[in-house]
């Protein structure tokens, strides 16, 4: 009777503590454990359903599932720990650079991107109240600081844009037109003083 209830534990405490995991090319990945909290490596993928037409019949379509990875990371009690790589997506309903994110342990996190054309670094704070790093834009090199709800983007010392952000979508959004050259007028000013 003894050993029935040991055995009965051993099972209960194996049952409580499984994972389930996805496996990718004999890689044991994307594990969940019982409280439901991603742990270990894992590999973000992008699916997409792609439907060609023969054009031969012009009636027979074939339906696909595409799975591509589009970031690659670990995972420790849901949270992202280290460096974790996003790969390049060019598509219609996107655009993101290869970049790499280091989640730190406060939570903070330093965001680098390293292109053909644009590299940067930024530091985020846990609560993304400060922000500050460069951007390299051709030949120019700008500093973001952000602090108190404002954001200032300068060249050479000088200030060429201040806003307002309350969310990182604010913050991306200028980030989003100084990768599409919008503030170059601005820039070029302040190169030819």
């Amino acid at each position: 009777m003894k050993y029935y209830f040991q055995i009965l534990f051993i099972l209960f405490y194996s049952f409580s503590t499984a994972q389930n995991c996805e496996e990718v090319d004999s890689n044991i990945i994307n594990c969940v454990d019982s409280a439901n909290r991603k742990q270990g490596y894992w590999i973000v993928f992008d699916t997409t359903l792609l439907i060609t037409r023969s054009h031969f019949d012009g009636e027979s379509s074939v339906a696909q599932m595409e799975r591509r990875p589009i970031a690659k990371g670990f995972y420790q009690n849901n949270d992202k720990i280290g460096v974790w790589e996003y790969l390049p997506i060019h598509d219609w309903r996107m655009i993101q650079k290869k970049h790499t994110i280091d989640y730190k342990g406060d939570k903070s996190k330093i965001i680098h991107v390293l292109d053909s054309n644009y590299m940067s670094k930024i530091y985020i704070n846990s609560d993304s109240t400060q922000i500050h790093g460069y951007y390299l834009v051709g030949n120019d090199s700008i500093t973001v600081n952000c602090y108190d709800s404002l954001c200032h983007f300068n060249l050479m010392g000088q200030n060429f844009l201040t806003f307002d952000y309350k969310e990182m979508t604010d913050f991306d959004y200028y980030i989003d037109r100084l990768q599409n050259k919008i503030y170059n007028r601005e820039i070029k000013k302040i190169n030819t003083r």
